[in-house]
Protein backbone atom coordinates (compact mmCIF):
# COMPACT_ATOMS: atom_id res chain seq x y z
CA UNK A 1 0.00 0.00 0.00
CA UNK A 2 1.69 3.58 -0.73
CA UNK A 3 -0.19 6.67 -0.32
CA UNK A 4 0.11 9.67 -2.83
CA UNK A 5 -0.56 12.98 -2.33
CA UNK A 6 -1.26 15.83 -3.87
CA UNK A 7 0.59 19.12 -3.22
CA UNK A 8 -1.28 22.52 -3.25
CA UNK A 9 -4.32 22.72 -0.99
CA UNK A 10 -3.90 19.27 0.08
CA UNK A 11 -0.45 19.17 1.96
CA UNK A 12 -0.75 22.95 2.39
CA UNK A 13 -3.14 25.83 1.94
CA UNK A 14 -2.14 28.32 -0.92
CA UNK A 15 -5.65 30.86 0.40
CA UNK A 16 -2.63 31.59 3.33
CA UNK A 17 0.31 32.95 1.28
CA UNK A 18 -1.60 34.24 -1.47
CA UNK A 19 -4.51 36.56 0.69
CA UNK A 20 -0.76 38.01 2.50
CA UNK A 21 0.24 38.88 -0.47
CA UNK A 22 -3.17 40.26 -1.33
CA UNK A 23 -3.69 42.29 1.82
CA UNK A 24 0.13 43.55 1.83
CA UNK A 25 0.12 44.82 -1.66
CA UNK A 26 -3.45 46.28 -1.99
CA UNK A 27 -4.87 47.29 1.59
CA UNK A 28 -7.47 49.19 0.57
CA UNK A 29 -9.30 46.85 -1.48
CA UNK A 30 -11.98 44.04 -0.09
CA UNK A 31 -13.17 40.94 -1.32
CA UNK A 32 -14.94 38.22 -0.67
CA UNK A 33 -11.63 35.84 -0.02
CA UNK A 34 -13.58 32.35 -0.61
CA UNK A 35 -14.81 33.69 -3.88
CA UNK A 36 -11.19 35.07 -4.33
CA UNK A 37 -9.54 31.81 -3.95
CA UNK A 38 -11.87 30.17 -5.85
CA UNK A 39 -11.19 32.43 -8.87
CA UNK A 40 -7.92 32.49 -8.31
CA UNK A 41 -7.73 28.23 -8.10
CA UNK A 42 -9.52 28.85 -11.35
CA UNK A 43 -7.22 30.89 -13.73
CA UNK A 44 -4.56 28.79 -11.69
CA UNK A 45 -5.73 26.11 -13.89
CA UNK A 46 -6.41 27.55 -17.06
CA UNK A 47 -2.98 29.22 -17.28
CA UNK A 48 -0.76 26.29 -16.52
CA UNK A 49 -2.96 24.36 -19.43
CA UNK A 50 -1.89 26.87 -21.78
CA UNK A 51 1.47 27.04 -20.32
CA UNK A 52 1.74 23.14 -20.82
CA UNK A 53 0.74 23.33 -24.06
CA UNK A 54 3.09 25.24 -24.81
CA UNK A 55 1.30 28.77 -25.48
CA UNK A 56 2.66 30.98 -23.12
CA UNK A 57 5.80 31.45 -21.12
CA UNK A 58 5.73 30.54 -17.60
CA UNK A 59 5.91 34.12 -17.49
CA UNK A 60 3.31 35.44 -18.54
CA UNK A 61 1.31 32.04 -17.00
CA UNK A 62 2.15 34.08 -13.78
CA UNK A 63 0.86 37.77 -14.88
CA UNK A 64 -2.17 36.65 -16.91
CA UNK A 65 -3.45 34.27 -14.34
CA UNK A 66 -3.19 37.10 -11.44
CA UNK A 67 -4.75 39.96 -13.99
CA UNK A 68 -8.12 37.70 -14.66
CA UNK A 69 -8.56 36.50 -10.81
CA UNK A 70 -8.69 40.27 -9.98
CA UNK A 71 -10.56 41.37 -12.91
CA UNK A 72 -13.52 39.01 -12.17
CA UNK A 73 -13.56 41.53 -9.68
CA UNK A 74 -13.58 44.74 -10.92
CA UNK A 75 -10.07 45.55 -10.11
CA UNK A 76 -7.89 45.93 -13.88
CA UNK A 77 -4.02 45.47 -12.60
CA UNK A 78 -1.50 46.19 -14.45
CA UNK A 79 1.39 43.98 -15.63
CA UNK A 80 3.84 45.50 -13.23
CA UNK A 81 0.97 44.61 -10.08
CA UNK A 82 0.47 41.80 -11.41
CA UNK A 83 3.92 40.60 -11.12
CA UNK A 84 4.22 42.63 -7.84
CA UNK A 85 1.56 39.80 -6.63
CA UNK A 86 3.02 37.01 -7.96
CA UNK A 87 6.72 37.71 -6.21
CA UNK A 88 5.07 38.81 -3.29
CA UNK A 89 3.03 35.38 -3.41
CA UNK A 90 6.17 33.19 -4.27
CA UNK A 91 7.84 34.74 -1.21
CA UNK A 92 5.33 33.91 1.45
CA UNK A 93 5.92 30.05 -0.07
CA UNK A 94 8.77 29.54 1.44
CA UNK A 95 7.38 30.43 4.72
CA UNK A 96 4.19 27.59 4.23
CA UNK A 97 3.46 25.24 6.78
CA UNK A 98 1.93 21.49 6.28
CA UNK A 99 -1.27 21.03 7.42
CA UNK A 100 -1.61 19.55 10.79
CA UNK A 101 -3.41 16.82 10.38
CA UNK A 102 -1.31 15.58 7.50
CA UNK A 103 1.55 16.32 9.62
CA UNK A 104 -0.05 13.30 11.78
CA UNK A 105 -0.40 11.32 8.48
CA UNK A 106 2.64 11.68 7.22
CA UNK A 107 4.68 11.24 10.60
CA UNK A 108 1.93 8.17 11.65
CA UNK A 109 3.23 7.14 7.97
CA UNK A 110 6.71 6.84 8.45
CA UNK A 111 6.82 5.18 12.42
CA UNK A 112 4.88 2.91 10.05
CA UNK A 113 6.84 1.68 7.30
CA UNK A 114 4.17 2.81 4.55
CA UNK A 115 5.12 4.01 1.19
CA UNK A 116 4.50 7.51 0.74
CA UNK A 117 4.76 10.07 -2.18
CA UNK A 118 3.79 12.66 -4.29
CA UNK A 119 1.97 13.50 -7.57
CA UNK A 120 1.12 17.10 -8.24
CA UNK A 121 0.72 19.45 -10.91
CA UNK A 122 2.88 22.07 -11.33
CA UNK A 123 6.06 24.11 -12.91
CA UNK A 124 8.72 21.67 -11.87
CA UNK A 125 10.83 24.28 -9.96
CA UNK A 126 8.16 26.34 -8.85
CA UNK A 127 6.72 22.66 -6.61
CA UNK A 128 9.63 21.30 -5.41
CA UNK A 129 10.68 24.66 -4.17
CA UNK A 130 7.48 24.61 -2.20
CA UNK A 131 8.35 20.53 -1.08
CA UNK A 132 11.76 21.68 0.31
CA UNK A 133 9.66 24.84 2.73
CA UNK A 134 7.54 22.30 3.62
CA UNK A 135 10.54 19.77 4.61
CA UNK A 136 8.90 16.96 2.78
CA UNK A 137 12.54 15.59 1.47
CA UNK A 138 12.65 14.23 5.26
CA UNK A 139 9.75 11.68 4.12
CA UNK A 140 9.78 11.31 0.42
CA UNK A 141 12.32 10.03 -2.21
CA UNK A 142 12.86 11.51 -5.21
CA UNK A 143 11.54 8.84 -6.91
CA UNK A 144 8.12 8.91 -5.24
CA UNK A 145 8.08 12.48 -6.50
CA UNK A 146 6.79 12.85 -9.94
CA UNK A 147 5.74 16.87 -11.05
CA UNK A 148 3.63 16.69 -14.12
CA UNK A 149 6.02 19.73 -15.58
CA UNK A 150 8.59 17.00 -15.78
CA UNK A 151 6.72 14.72 -18.23
CA UNK A 152 4.67 17.54 -19.92
CA UNK A 153 1.54 15.90 -18.86
CA UNK A 154 -0.99 16.83 -16.40
CA UNK A 155 -3.34 15.02 -14.20
CA UNK A 156 -6.01 13.75 -14.98
CA UNK A 157 -4.06 12.41 -17.97
CA UNK A 158 -4.13 8.64 -17.75
CA UNK A 159 -0.72 8.98 -18.83
CA UNK A 160 0.67 10.74 -15.61
CA UNK A 161 -0.91 7.56 -13.13
CA UNK A 162 1.37 5.20 -15.86
CA UNK A 163 4.57 7.02 -15.27
CA UNK A 164 4.17 7.13 -11.39
CA UNK A 165 3.35 3.81 -11.56
CA UNK A 166 6.76 2.76 -13.58
CA UNK A 167 8.81 5.18 -11.34
CA UNK A 168 7.87 3.45 -8.28
CA UNK A 169 7.32 -0.42 -9.38
CA UNK A 170 3.98 0.03 -7.70
CA UNK A 171 0.47 -1.94 -9.37
CA UNK A 172 -2.62 0.27 -9.63
CA UNK A 173 -4.40 -1.57 -6.87
CA UNK A 174 -1.48 -0.74 -4.33
CA UNK A 175 -1.55 3.16 -4.86
CA UNK A 176 -3.57 5.57 -3.12
CA UNK A 177 -4.29 9.09 -4.18
CA UNK A 178 -4.95 11.72 -1.67
CA UNK A 179 -6.43 15.06 -2.79
CA UNK A 180 -8.75 18.20 -3.32
CA UNK A 181 -9.50 18.07 -6.68
CA UNK A 182 -11.96 16.36 -7.94
CA UNK A 183 -11.13 15.83 -11.55
CA UNK A 184 -7.73 15.86 -11.20
CA UNK A 185 -6.70 13.66 -8.10
CA UNK A 186 -10.26 11.27 -7.78
CA UNK A 187 -11.86 10.99 -11.23
CA UNK A 188 -8.21 10.39 -12.53
CA UNK A 189 -7.06 8.30 -10.43
CA UNK A 190 -10.00 6.29 -9.68
CA UNK A 191 -9.56 6.09 -13.87
CA UNK A 192 -6.41 4.17 -13.68
CA UNK A 193 -7.54 2.16 -11.35
CA UNK A 194 -5.81 3.83 -7.87
CA UNK A 195 -7.77 4.26 -4.50
CA UNK A 196 -9.13 7.63 -3.68
CA UNK A 197 -9.41 9.58 -1.03
CA UNK A 198 -10.67 13.20 -1.17
CA UNK A 199 -9.83 15.85 0.58
CA UNK A 200 -12.49 18.51 0.09
CA UNK A 201 -11.63 22.00 1.00
CA UNK A 202 -14.68 23.88 2.27
CA UNK A 203 -13.45 27.10 0.03
CA UNK A 204 -13.21 25.46 -2.69
CA UNK A 205 -16.14 24.00 -5.33
CA UNK A 206 -16.56 20.46 -4.68
CA UNK A 207 -18.93 18.66 -7.29
CA UNK A 208 -21.51 15.84 -6.39
CA UNK A 209 -19.43 12.74 -7.69
CA UNK A 210 -21.50 10.58 -10.50
CA UNK A 211 -19.69 7.74 -11.98
CA UNK A 212 -16.30 7.98 -10.21
CA UNK A 213 -16.87 7.30 -6.23
CA UNK A 214 -14.00 7.96 -4.29
CA UNK A 215 -12.85 5.85 -1.33
CA UNK A 216 -13.78 8.22 1.41
CA UNK A 217 -13.99 12.04 1.14
CA UNK A 218 -14.01 14.32 4.18
CA UNK A 219 -13.43 18.02 4.62
CA UNK A 220 -12.26 16.78 8.40
CA UNK A 221 -8.36 15.72 8.22
CA UNK A 222 -8.73 13.85 11.59
CA UNK A 223 -11.32 11.76 10.08
CA UNK A 224 -8.84 11.33 7.06
CA UNK A 225 -6.29 10.23 9.16
CA UNK A 226 -8.52 8.04 11.38
CA UNK A 227 -9.51 6.11 7.57
CA UNK A 228 -6.20 5.68 5.95
CA UNK A 229 -4.67 4.24 9.71
CA UNK A 230 -7.63 1.83 9.72
CA UNK A 231 -7.55 0.76 6.31
CA UNK A 232 -3.37 0.01 6.47
CA UNK A 233 -3.81 -1.53 9.57
CA UNK A 234 -7.04 -4.09 7.95
CA UNK A 235 -4.24 -4.28 4.35
CA UNK A 236 -0.61 -4.59 5.98
CA UNK A 237 -0.58 -5.18 9.59
CA UNK A 238 -0.98 -8.28 12.33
Amino acid sequence: MMWVFDLDDTLYLRSEPYLRAFHSLFPGVSLDENELIRTARHYDAESFDRYSRGLITIERMYIERVRDTFAVFGVQLSDEEAEALQAQYSANMRSILLQPGFREIILWGQKHGVRMGILSNGPSKRQRVKITALGLYEFFEEKEILVSDDIGVNKPALAVFREYEKRTGEKPENLWMIGDSYSSDIEGSLKAGWHAVWVKRDFLDNPSPAEYIPDMSSSDEKEIFRFLRETVKENTLP
